[in-house]
């Protein structure tokens, strides 16, 4: 997460779709969302993982417009959720 952070704060460009893990060392998706997005805001997120979708509403309240893949997934699930979670907002 710490080199995402570096990156997002360094990279000149656009940066248009963020891809991460919701369960990660130091901090989890979220939390990286959240802090990508007080120096960018327009970024887009797609979080995957292991979980399922039910399991994580568990964990306390999400960002708006949260969409997460859940793990395992093929080539052509991937496409279509970059696709939609580039096409919202």
């Amino acid at each position: 997460p710490g080199e995402a952070l570096l990156l997002g704060e360094r990279y000149a460009g656009r940066i248009h779709l963020v891809v991460t893990d919701l369960m990660m060392p130091q901090m989890n998706g979220f939390e990286l969302s959240e802090r990508l997005r007080t120096y960018r805001p327009e970024i887009r997120v797609l979080y995957i993982s292991a979980y399922s979708d039910a399991l994580i509403g568990r964990s306390g309240p999400r960002p708006e417009g949260t969409r997460v893949l859940e793990k395992p997934f093929l080539p052509d699930a991937l496409s279509r959720a970059v696709r939609e979670v580039l096409d919202t907002g």
